[in-house]
């Protein structure tokens, strides 16, 4: 009897060997080392700065980018679209995972590293945006229509480089167009707040919204 071991065993190893093959193959599971051609193939960038503008890249741009923060091993950001977001290269860059906890807010999980990548991408952002100045001359009527008109649009504040809008309803507002008047990006952090990314002109766009208004 202990000489069916051999012949039962052989037969057991190809039986799991040929169910689990298929399985992984079929599920395309990631398995240790199935990834690991994909991951040799595009090595993340070394040098800080453009290490930084891989991830502004890869997260839509620094017209996406609202705000960029870290908080212990996650990069914690506002963003104006997640469907900019490139998941993949996000991966490429060492990014462990993504969590999506609101509309426009994205974290990237990456380690320890969080508040140096936040630091990188923060301090890129300025030269990224640069060439961006389509926006400072944005026909300010056009704007308050794409904000929903003037009904719904109550009040114009500026913080920095963008105007914080006080609207009725959020789902008034156009971002396809207010993207298409040159301006960096768009984001609605509250249900009744929206934020429009001008650029150095911000007060200037502000202080002509504010005439329209009356």
């Amino acid at each position: 009897r202990p000489l069916w071991l051999l012949p039962v065993g052989l037969l057991y190893f190809a039986l799991y060997y040929g169910l689990f093959r298929l399985v992984i193959v079929r599920l395309d599971l990631k398995t240790p080392g199935r990834d690991a051609a994909e991951s040799a193939a595009a090595p993340p960038p070394a040098a800080p700065a453009e290490r930084a503008r891989a991830w502004i890249a890869a997260l839509g741009g620094a017209a996406n980018l609202v705000s960029v923060d870290a908080c212990t091993t996650r990069l914690r950001l506002v963003i104006a679209d997640q469907s900019a977001v490139d998941a993949a290269a996000l991966t490429r860059l060492g990014a462990r995972g993504l969590v999506r906890p609101a509309a426009n807010a994205l974290q990237v999980v990456v380690g320890p590293q969080a508040d140096q990548f936040a630091g990188e991408i923060r301090g890129a952002l300025p030269a990224a945006r640069a060439p961006a100045h389509a926006g400072s001359g944005a026909d300010a009527a056009a704007l308050l229509a794409a904000l929903g008109g003037r009904a719904n649009v109550h009040a114009v504040e500026t913080a920095s480089s963008r105007l914080r809008v006080s609207v009725g309803d959020a789902a008034l507002v156009d971002p396809s167009a207010i993207r298409g008047l040159g301006l960096r990006g768009v984001a609605v952090p509250e249900p009744r707040c929206v934020h429009v990314i001008v650029g150095p002109a911000a007060a200037e766009v502000a202080s002509a919204l504010r005439s329209l208004l009356g």
